[in-house]
């Protein structure tokens, strides 16, 4: 064999074993990158997440009722709870989902700086967290419900959403949480506002069969509509900042003595005699522009029986001044500007009483008024029963007392009946004077006053003045 022959018979004998080797060793072979993902599952197939971080320091996030709820640690083994924003949460999870990559080097984590446990729908993930890297990338271990560890990574920024402090921010900002499921009774009490005994004078309200009534200071009629509108200025309260390093019963803070407190109660249905209460404690203000109060805030559940447990809180945030002060702390800002809560159509029949007379009676029908023989009423009389009729039923006072005002006179009693004969309330009829001069006519019943202004029922007031 020539030379040249040989050359060209070793050349092909090498390209041979080359192709040989290639053929038994596939893994030397170019693998294609794996594309599934990390975490195989559906932002909102996870129903709970608890985070344990190096020092062995626990966090928990669960679904209850509707909401999630947040609970970290505070030292001796206790912890507190608090909402969190669904939006906050399903992002983080979101992020999670998108931001783990497969890490082809496949680095050991040896001991990890923190372990995230995901319970979802089909089994339960963890995830742990080694220490950052140089780059902003942070090694992960996934351990899926059924399978072998998968090494991986993830952005630091992200990895720090899932941090101890990455998870206090997902915290809710609504300052009184669940007011959206009811409120049964709500009771105030401000040091601006202070009794003849120089207390602090509560207010207490109560729905009772769907209509709001004052309790405290007196029992009386409660405006619906003012009952509401608190409800709903307690509803927009946000909250600034949590204030995790103070207590709830700081003096630095005025919270242990503080300038006003509120508690809402609601029932539990299906729960006789237990009850949810909202506590909320307002202290100082905060910063140097006064912008800003304190607010301690507490939800419990109360037994009928037993101990009261701590639902959410306690925890101490910041709220707006503006918002605090659209809660009005007097009794008489929620009361009914109508003197009685009958209206124009039960209104049958009118007793009046003026000082030292016997009762007048008037009969009221289609065709008008008429005396209790059945006589036509004079046309004066007509005018001021149909003023009284207004008064009593229809109109809102622009001003409500709870003391008697200086120069109060008592004119009459007036007492309306409906169609049965039933009394639909006993009004007393004065007149307020100053310096000689009508200023206001008044009702009365019970302890609060109303004031109506006495240009619109002069025509009345005299009536009631002259006698039948």
């Amino acid at each position: 064999m020539t030379p040249k022959a040989l050359l060209i018979s070793l050349a092909i004998s090498c390209v041979l074993a080359v192709v040989a080797i290639l053929l038994m060793l596939p893994e030397l072979r170019e693998q294609p990158a794996d594309t599934r993902p990390v975490l195989d599952l559906g932002v909102g197939d996870v129903v709970e997440l608890g985070l344990t971080d190096e020092n062995g320091r626990e966090w928990s996030l669960a679904r209850e009722g509707g909401e999630w709820i947040l609970a970290w640690p505070v030292g001796n083994g206790q912890k507190r709870r608090w909402p969190a924003e669904a939006g906050n949460v399903r992002g983080a999870i979101r992020l999670l989902i998108e931001n783990l990559e497969r890490d082809s080097e496949g680095l050991e984590l040896v001991e990890p700086e923190a372990t995230l446990s995901l319970r979802a729908l089909a089994g339960d993930w963890r995830i742990e967290f080694g220490p950052s890297r140089v780059g902003g990338q942070t090694p992960v271990r996934v351990t899926p419900p059924d399978g072998d560890a998968i090494a991986a990574r993830i952005g630091t920024q992200v990895r720090d959403v899932f941090s101890g402090d990455g998870l206090m921010a997902w915290r809710s900002t609504t300052a009184i949480p669940f007011l959206d499921r009811g409120v049964d009774r709500i009771y105030l009490q401000a040091g601006r506002r202070e009794s003849q005994s120089g207390q602090p004078e509560p207010i207490r309200l109560a729905r009772l069969n769907g209509r709001w009534s004052l309790v405290e200071p007196i029992a009386a009629r409660a405006d619906d509509a003012r009952c509401r509108e608190l409800l709903s200025t307690l509803q927009r309260w946000k909250i600034v900042a949590f204030h995790d390093d103070l207590e709830v019963t700081s003096p630095a803070i005025g919270l242990d003595e503080p300038g006003a407190i509120i508690a809402l109660e609601r029932d539990v249905p299906g729960k006789p005699g237990e009850r949810v209460l909202t506590g909320v404690a307002i202290g100082t203000t905060a910063g140097l522009e006064n912008k800003h109060v304190y607010v301690a805030l507490e939800l419990r559940e109360v037994p009928r029986e037993g101990e009261a447990r701590v639902l959410l809180g306690p925890v101490v945030v910041t709220v707006a001044v503006e918002d605090v002060n659209g809660v009005v702390p007097f009794p008489r800002a929620y009361l009914s500007g109508r003197t009685l809560e009958a209206g124009v159509p039960d209104v049958r029949r009118l007793e009046v009483t003026r000082r030292s007379d016997s009762p007048q009676t008037f009969l009221r029908s289609v065709t008008g008024w008429t005396d209790g023989q059945g006589a036509v009423t004079s046309a004066s009389a007509v005018e001021a029963l149909d003023d009284l009729l207004s008064v009593l039923t229809t109109e809102r006072a622009p001003q409500i007392e709870l003391e008697r005002p200086e120069g109060l006179e008592e004119l009459a009693v007036a007492e309306p009946r409906d169609a049965s004969g039933k009394s639909l309330g006993r009004v007393g009829l004065a007149v307020v004077e100053r310096e000689g001069r009508p200023v206001a006519l008044a009702t009365q019943v019970g302890g609060v006053i109303r004031l109506y202004p006495v240009e619109a029922h002069v025509r009345l007031l005299s009536w009631l003045r002259r006698g039948p």
